[in-house]
């Protein structure tokens, strides 16, 4: 569709992950096979499998580790509208095992056990019950599952101060691309990356809306270390509030003692 990618004298923005060049491998650590790709420096995997409506189903995931953030998508069948967030080692989703978040809603995080089936996601699977957004009958489904590289990426949450004079959050890097989004209450997922400009130039996205990028330029400062919110907005800041926030480095190197680098 061009209007989606090439519609004339249009501007876009493209964020990717490089996995592992197309070279995937069946993956029997859960009840179901997954075809996966996996780039172990960058904590990424990928995959597909096919959906049957069971209870109790899982799928393997070949991280190695839990994961900071996973995602699963439906691209045929019936759950191709949702994409489903787990983060199950920040608090307010209580380790993954009945709380969830969906990438295309504003909705704050709920409990629905018809997603992970209250059981906590693990180093080699994740479990998932009947629910359509992610194990439906004759239903095909992809997930991308991230975990924390120091110096490289970053899945956290901070509480919001309600002040212009905003929190700030320790990375451990400069991050070129930051997401927010309060969990505690319906707000939008919110999208800065340095593509579009930075600190003071860097026009929101929302990952949940179809919308052109937001006019205000002043909602997050990237610095060195980490990032600095730059307003009092309930999206990113209000008093009290719970964030959760998926961040990567613009240059990903660090000393051997974890102090972020910068390229010479």
């Amino acid at each position: 569709n061009g209007d989606v990618y090439n519609a004339s004298n249009k501007e876009y923005v493209a964020w990717q992950w490089k996995c592992n060049g197309g070279s995937v491998a069946n993956n029997t650590d859960g009840n179901t096979t997954t075809s996966v790709q996996v780039n172990s420096t960058a904590g990424f995997s990928m995959g597909t499998y096919g959906g049957n409506s069971s209870n109790g189903n899982s799928i393997g995931h070949g991280l190695g580790a839990i994961p900071d953030f996973f995602m699963i998508k439906g691209y045929s069948g019936s759950g191709t509208k949702y994409w489903t967030v787990g983060c199950p080692n920040i608090a307010s989703m209580a380790n993954g095992a009945s709380k969830t978040l969906n990438l295309d809603t504003n909705g704050a995080v709920v409990n629905n056990t018809a997603i992970w089936g209250n059981v906590s996601l693990t180093s080699t699977k994740v479990t998932i019950n009947s629910g359509q957004q992610v194990n439906h009958v004759n239903s095909n489904y992809m997930f991308f599952a991230f975990k924390n590289i120091q110096g490289y990426s970053k899945v956290g949450e901070y509480k919001g101060n309600g002040s212009a004079d905003g929190t700030f959050v320790y990375t451990g890097f400069k991050p070129a691309w930051v997401m927010v989004k309060r969990t505690d209450s319906a707000n939008n997922w919110i999208i800065t990356d340095n593509a579009r400009g930075m600190n003071g130039a860097n026009p929101r996205l929302y990952a949940d809306l179809p919308d052109a990028e937001g006019s205000a330029a002043d909602y997050i400062d990237h610095l060195s270390n980490g990032f600095k919110i730059r307003t009092s907005a309930g999206s990113m800041n209000a008093s009290g509030g719970t964030y959760m926030y998926m961040a990567f480095a613009e240059n990903p190197f660090v000393t051997s003692t974890g102090t972020p680098t910068t390229a010479r």
